[in-house]
Order: C-alpha cells, then structure tokens, then sequence
C-alpha cells in the first residue's frame, strides 16, 4: 500500500504518485500565492455584464448585427484607462479579433457559449498591453429544473485518476454532460487555444523590441448559474491545454474564472486539484440566493461536496464579505434553504442590484474621484444592459430573446 494522502490505498503506478506528489508540493505554493490574486469589484462587474449578455439572443425581428454587437461591447470591450490611452503613436485602438458562438444542443437544457477575442494594444507610454480572450457560458432555462433533472451524481472527473471512494476526484454527472457533449467542449478549448497562440505570438513580438517582457495575456471565464458550473470545469480544461504556451520571453496564460449563483460541482478531491490549475477562482454569491447552497453538504455527505475556489458574499443593502468564515457560510445556507422567496435573488439582475450596492458602499460611483472613471462607466454599461432587457421583456414585438435567468 502507498503511503500517500497519509491513508492506505492499493498500490499506485509512478505518474500517478508523480501526480500526487506534485499535486501537494502546487498546493503549498497555491496558499502562498491567495494574497496575488485579490477579489477585484471591477473584474466582477465586468464579468456579471458578460455572464447577462450571454442570456440575450439575436431573434428574427429587427435585430441587426452591428446591434447585436453593440449589446455585446456594453459588458466585454475592455476600457482604456482615459481617452489618450491608446495614441496615434501607438499601434491604434482595441480591436476585436473574433466573435463566436457555440452550443450544446443535447437534451433539454442547452448550453449556449459566448467566446470572445481582443486584440493587444499600446498605451500611452508605448507599452505593449496584451490581448485578452473572454468566455461566458449559459444555461437555457431556470435553475429549478437542472436540480429536478435526477442527475445529482457524481462521475469521475476526466482523466479518471485517484482511487474511487478514497481519493478519486469527482463532478456532477449533469455538468459534466453539459460541457463535453455535443462537442462543446472541443470547440471552446480549440477557439480559446487558437486565439491564445495568436495573442501570444503578438505580445512576443512586442516583447522581442522591448526591454520589458508584458504582462500574460489573460484568459476570463464567467458565468451564472449552471453557466457557472459549466466554466468551473472550462476554466480547468482550458488552463491544461494553455499551461504549455509560455516561452522565455512571456508568461503562460494567465485564466481568471469568476461565477455568479454557482452550484458546488464536485468533491473535495475534485476541488483539490481545481484549486492548484486555476487558482484566481471567485464564487460570487448572494446572500439569499439558494442556489450555491447546493447540492448540500449534509452531515451525511459533508465530505462528498464541496465548493471550489475563494467566496464573495454580497447583500442587498451594500455589505460584502470576501473569504467569509465556514461559519458564516454555512448559517446563509441554512437560512436560504427555508426560504422559499430566496430562488428570486438567484437571477442575474439581482447579482447586478447587489453587486451596484457594494459600489456605491464602497465609494466606488462617486463622480468626483477621477480614480473611479472606469469602474463608472462599467456601471453604466450594466445599467444600459439592465434597460436593453426591461424593455425587451416589456415589448411583445421584441427582436431579443430574454431568458429567465436574465431578468
């Protein structure tokens, strides 16, 4: 029997223990690291805009393609820091590389995925800012029917490592079908991995006539709901098939997964790993939202089911708690899980109410703070996208589609 983990277990072939092995030494350095990588409200914003937008589907009356496009820049275009930011001197102005979707159309929730590419830039002190991919994932329907569909059980996490019943890592059988089936899978990891290369090759050559070498180009994944789910184990396929890229000259992508109303995907060997391939991993949740509060720990399941990455608390009235105690944790999910009223604060423009409350506690909207221009007008494009579905929900005549999950 292997002595590692600290418990007997049948004997392991060597990759396998040279997997464990670095498993553990990645996680040391993961909690040396946590402080690197802050929560950020406006990387939050930023992706509860996009994790909204991918709600919205062009429909067959009127809605036009620049417009579409133009509902897409309200939540993804990433803002110059002022208006001379990008100079006639420097390379020009963002560009937008590509725009793709794709679907898992298997069974009766369908999975829609919103890939974005952005080209690099140059600031207005000629330095090279590299590109950035954006990936926001959905479900179709209300999250009510994704906990009835009877699929609350665990599988293997692909590749199948560990040993079952002792340290095997497991996920949702659900999501995981959402994710790798109808090819899903393959063509968002290809999309992101062409896009990345490109994006790479970009900041290299910026890096090869600079003394500086720029930052990674950065990878963001978001979603909400069972869309959140789905980019948890995106977010970590995507991150192996990328670990690769870098060279001498520039980092490895860097990928940043924030969720909104994420369920729990797997188990805790499951987040174990998890946590070592994406360790900036944000669960944004709201206070009465039921839906993280499953599938539930119970005392007889407590080990089987557990949340991956770092927790944001927000409430209605302003107040969040970032890294919240166990204890905190567990009495919210208490309360919500009697609360019939809660499933109403699961939707996206309840995280968008909440999430406008902490910045406005925070001192964040405050006009006359030069340093707040950005977080500003992030807040205003989700105001504008908040509108945009008002009144499509409001005109029977409407040229956009507006799932539940958006109101």
């Amino acid at each position: 029997a292997s002595s590692f983990g600290g418990r007997g277990r049948c004997a392991t072939s060597q990759p396998e223990r040279r997997f464990f092995l670095r498993r553990e030494v990645e996680m040391r350095d993961l909690v040396a690291d946590q402080e690197e990588r802050p929560f950020c409200l406006e990387s939050a914003a930023r992706a509860l805009g996009g994790s909204t937008i991918v709600y919205l589907q062009p429909g067959m009356r009127g809605l036009t393609e620049d417009r579409y496009h133009e509902l897409i820049s309200l939540s993804t275009i990433p803002l110059p820091e002022s208006a001379e930011e990008i100079t006639e001197s420097s390379a020009s102005r963002i560009e937008q590389l590509e725009l793709k979707e794709f679907y898992n159309r298997k069974g009766h929730q369908t999975v829609r995925c919103l890939c974005q590419s952005l080209s690099g830039r140059y600031d207005s002190d000629d330095k090279f800012v590299p590109g950035t991919i954006r990936v926001f994932f959905r479900g179709t329907d209300t999250f009510g029917n994704v906990l009835a569909d009877g699929k609350i059980v665990r599988v293997p996490h692909p590749p199948k490592r560990g040993t079952p019943l002792v340290d095997q890592p497991t996920v949702h059988r659900g999501f995981l079908k959402a994710w790798i089936e109808d090819e899903l899978k393959e063509q968002v990891v290809d999309f992101v991995f062409k896009h990345a290369e490109k994006l790479q090759s970009d900041a290299e050559q910026a890096a090869a006539d600079d003394t500086e070498n720029p930052e990674s180009i950065l990878v963001d994944i978001s979603g909400h709901s069972l869309g959140g789910a789905v980019s948890v184990l995106a977010a970590y396929d995507i991150a192996v098939a990328l670990k690769d890229i870098g060279t001498d000259l520039s980092e490895s992508p860097k990928i940043r997964l924030y969720t909104f109303g994420c369920p729990r995907v797997g188990n805790a060997f499951f987040v174990k790993d998890f946590n070592c391939v994406v360790p900036h991993c944000w669960n944004v949740i709201n206070s009465n939202d039921v839906v993280p509060a499953v599938p539930h720990a119970t005392p007889l399941i407590k080990k089987t089911w557990k949340r991956h990455g770092r927790s944001v608390i927000i409430e209605e009235d302003g107040t969040m708690t970032v890294d919240p105690s166990i204890e905190m944790k567990r009495a919210r999910e208490r309360r919500v899980l009697k609360l019939g009223s809660s499933a109403t604060s699961h939707e996206t423009g309840s995280y968008r109410k909440s999430l406008r409350a902490v910045l406005e506690k925070e001192g964040l909207l405050d006009p006359d703070d030069p340093a707040n221009a950005k977080i500003i007008e992030i807040d205003s494009r989700l105001e504008k996208l908040g509108s945009v579905i008002t009144e499509s929900r409001a005109d029977p005549s409407r040229s956009i589609h507006v799932l539940p999950g958006a109101t």
